[in-house]
């Protein structure tokens, strides 16, 4: 991966907590994302090239460096980026696997961080059985059914994108909750798209 591309995924990664003010780890920003890197010199001469740059406040530590965005990176972020110098760093795609760790939180809060689906034709089998059992559910009135099938499309939409459905997702589960069938779709549908 060239470093230009490691810049942009590190931003982009803050980008998405860009208002709490924490400092994440780059490490564990780079790590989460199986991304390979030097932990002793490439990570601060990234973290270096960033805060020199202006985009980022940067804690050094012995083996590791946490940052922050500045006012003037997130600037940077919806106007350019190292990779595409003029285009918007948030609406770049860079296809990635996230690994079941704590520390992935902040990559999982940004927006337009893709993820890679390995679970892919099982999932759109569940979905298309999710949406069968609400068109065909007696008890679920028409706009009820019609919302339910909007949160299914738009879980479906995400997840071609590689993005995980959060939002849509738990709007669902909520209007599902009292519907057995149903209910055991999503349950279902959850554990394919969350827990993998």
């Amino acid at each position: 991966m060239k470093q230009s591309e490691k810049l942009d995924i590190i931003l982009k990664a803050l980008y998405g907590s860009r208002f709490d003010g924490r400092y994440y780890s780059i490490g564990a920003i780079l790590e989460n994302l199986n991304i390979e890197f030097d932990p002793f010199i490439e990570l601060r001469m990234l973290a270096k090239r960033l805060e020199d740059d202006g985009l980022i406040k940067t804690i050094f530590s012995r083996n590791d460096a946490s940052a922050t965005l500045t006012s003037i990176g997130i600037d940077y972020c919806e106007g350019n980026s190292y990779t595409y110098i003029g285009k918007s760093l948030i609406t770049n795609n860079y296809h990635m696997n996230i690994t079941n760790s704590p520390n992935a939180n902040i990559v999982s809060k940004s927006s337009n961080v893709t993820i890679k689906i390995t679970n892919y034709g099982e999932i759109k089998r569940t979905i298309e059985n999710l949406r069968n059992s609400i068109s065909n559910h007696e008890e679920i009135d028409l706009d009820k059914k019609q919302e339910m099938l909007e949160c299914v499309d738009e879980i479906e939409t995400n997840i071609d994108a590689g993005k995980k459905p959060k939002y849509s997702f738990t709007a669902l589960s909520h209007m599902a909750g009292s519907l057995s069938e149903v209910g055991l779709f999503v349950i279902e549908l959850g554990k394919l798209i969350f827990d993998k």
